[in-house]
């Protein structure tokens, strides 16, 4: 019987030999030998337990991680305890023991000198816009979170929530998985009806009841990167049709921004512009 010859590029194991033989044979890498503490934890068996797990099934390698439970049954520990590096990320209250896990939702995280509120778990993963008094934080999954000062007025739930933009008594969202759609809210955190967007964009701004969407597409004849804009009312009728502004290099990034009266893209180093706000053939 011959062997099949092994080759450096199999993941759990180390060639030794590089031609067939009837009793070829191989060893396995360092970091592919079981260690003897396989993971076997128990929860709620009041032994904190610390063990290594086996590589990902499927996954790349097959090295062994450890793993150890945070806790067991009803233990409690002192949210200032949970500090990273010596530095606080909690100023008090106490984390309780959830299946093994701390939970930390009721620690304090404001500090005691600043003007500061804690709030329910919300996701952050947008930005941060003020409307009059208020401002809207913006996450992809969970949609707004409004605020008053330290006072929470309400959560919008929104999933997919992409660009938020100040508006005279709110905001615009714009959000979708696959297709976009334009969203108002109110200060009071009422969502709006859905309006179908079709359009793509990588940056939006807004101004005087209208929307421009700036845009980017290689030029199938010349391989030049083209700038292109689309100004929209706020109902999604085109007002100005989808305009090439010209070429600008591959590496280049871009923002738009409007005072009221025009919008404009913030110079980089190879382009800046300017677009009327009123519609224009």
């Amino acid at each position: 019987m011959v062997a099949a010859v092994l080759t450096a590029c199999e993941p759990n194991v180390a060639p030794i030999h590089n031609e067939p033989r009837p009793d070829a044979y191989f060893v396995p890498r360092p970091e592919c030998m079981p260690p003897a503490d396989l993971c076997s934890i128990t929860c709620g068996n009041g032994v904190i337990e610390y063990c290594h797990e086996g590589p990902v099934p499927g996954g790349a390698g097959c090295n062994y991680y450890p793993r150890q439970e945070e806790c067991e049954g009803n233990e409690t520990r002192p949210c200032t305890d949970l500090g990273y590096l010596n530095a606080p990320t909690y100023y008090g209250g106490t984390a309780t023991c959830s299946a093994c896990t701390l939970d930390e939702s009721t620690c304090e995280v404001c500090p005691p000198t600043l003007q500061c509120v804690t709030a329910a778990p919300f996701e952050i993963s947008g930005g941060v816009v003020a409307s009059g008094a208020r401002v809207a934080i913006a996450s992809y999954n969970e949609g707004l979170a409004i605020f008053e000062g330290t006072t929470e007025i309400a959560r919008v739930a929104l999933v997919g929530t992409e660009d938020v933009l100040a508006a005279p008594n709110g905001w615009f969202v714009l959000a979708g998985d696959t297709n976009f759609a334009l969203y108002t809210v109110g200060l009071d955190g009422q969502l709006g009806a859905p309006v179908p967007l079709n359009i793509e964009y990588y940056a939006v701004a807004y101004g005087g009841g209208l929307l421009l969407f700036v845009d980017a597409e290689q030029d199938p004849n010349t391989g030049d990167k083209h700038l292109y804009t689309t100004i929209l009312d706020t109902t999604a009728n085109v007002t100005v049709p989808r305009t090439d502004l010209g070429t600008i290099s591959f590496g280049a990034e871009f923002a738009v921004t409007s005072d009221g009266t025009s919008f404009s893209s913030p110079p980089t180093d190879d382009y800046s512009t300017s677009a009327p706000m009123a519609p224009t053939q």
